[in-house]
């Protein structure tokens, strides 16, 4: 290696950011779109606020969701009840169905009814499958 390269190697190892330093990226931004101007932090605290209320609604709506499906998934004289008990078929195709659902909630589900033993084998690989999408693929072939 030239000389050069060594003081160009070291210069970088000396001056390059730590992982730890890039996190702070985002809360100087927003400390300094806060203190700037009374106008760039009425747009701030107003994005923030809208983004929190629109994340908070969609959580709420999905844990109702999900808590519902639950409920009536421990019922053992339930209709959804039985028809899982019967098929494996609809098994598979309940699961890949709340996999399908955004976030993680319907394969918590799928995975709690499973230890239960009310779901089987063919049905966590379904739902791994339609929460991951390609990579389940990956996982399964590992």
């Amino acid at each position: 290696m030239t000389s050069f390269q060594q003081t160009l190697s070291r210069h970088i190892q000396q001056h390059s950011w730590r992982l730890a330093n890039k996190r702070l990226i985002l809360p100087v931004i927003l400390i300094a779109l806060l203190t700037a101007s009374p106008t760039t932090r009425a747009i701030t605290v107003g994005v923030m606020a809208d983004a929190f209320w629109q994340v908070a609604a969609y959580v709420a709506a999905t844990l109702t969701l999900y808590h519902a499906i639950a409920a009536r998934l421990n019922k053992d004289n339930n209709q959804l009840s039985l028809m899982l008990a019967q098929s494996a078929r609809f098994q598979v195709l309940f699961a890949s169905a709340m996999g399908a659902l955004p976030g993680c909630g319907g394969a918590i589900v799928v995975i709690t009814q499973f230890v239960r033993g009310k779901l089987s084998f063919g049905a966590v690989v379904a739902v791994l499958t339609a929460t991951m999408g390609d990579a389940a693929f990956l996982l399964l072939a590992a």
